[in-house]
């Protein structure tokens, strides 16, 4: 009796792998050579690189940070937000503060007001480099403009501790959705062949 108990697991193993086979075997050449490979690389580019890019950043110490003033404005930078850039004599330096997400804006004028009150003001940027394929390589850590901090040192720490803590929750959204598109295209794709055959 628990030969057959000891069984059970595997002959139920085993009808499951067949499914899989079947499943996959059904799907049309474009669907198993193209779409379902490429849909698994663009959630990787989108979900699964920027995690472990953001997990692999880190700021440095405060006085260890680039110290750069000028002059600075705003650019739109379409979804991801308005660009932050720097006018000084050695040319313009643009900036950003992504960690993961749609946006790399590192300004965000207070309720009631707009980014236009500090165009073209005296600023001074804090900044180390970081190379980022998805954004610029300057990360604005603490801002300044006219005396004020915009964005503090302080807050560009905590911001990217939240977002190391969050990303994983997307991550295993993005790992889901294509397995799950995978299993839905397979069980369409025998639940037709068994109709055909009828």
């Amino acid at each position: 009796m628990s030969e057959k108990r000891g069984l059970l697991p595997i002959v139920f193993n085993v009808l499951h792998l067949n499914k899989i086979v079947d499943g996959w075997r059904c799907l049309p050449r474009w669907d198993r050579w193209f779409a379902i490979p490429f849909l698994f690389v663009f959630f990787a580019l989108v979900g699964w690189v920027p995690e472990l890019y953001v997990r692999k950043t880190e700021i440095p110490p405060y006085d260890q940070l680039q110290r750069t003033s000028g002059i600075i404005f705003f650019e739109s930078g379409g979804r991801g937000g308005w660009v932050t850039k720097l006018k000084t004599q050695q040319g313009i330096l643009a900036f950003s503060c992504w960690t993961g997400g749609r946006g790399s804006g590192c300004v965000t004028a207070p309720p009631g007001r707009s980014l236009s009150e500090w165009q073209n003001r005296p600023a001074t940027v804090w900044w180390f480099f970081r190379p980022n394929p998805y954004s610029r390589d300057l990360f604005a850590a603490q801002i300044e403009i006219d005396g004020v901090i915009v964005k503090s040192y302080q807050d560009s720490v905590r911001g990217l501790s939240i977002s190391k803590s969050i990303l994983p929750v997307f991550s295993i959204f993005y790992v889901v959705l294509p397995f799950l598109y995978l299993v839905f295209r397979m069980k369409s794709c025998l639940k037709q062949k068994r109709s055909d055959a009828k």
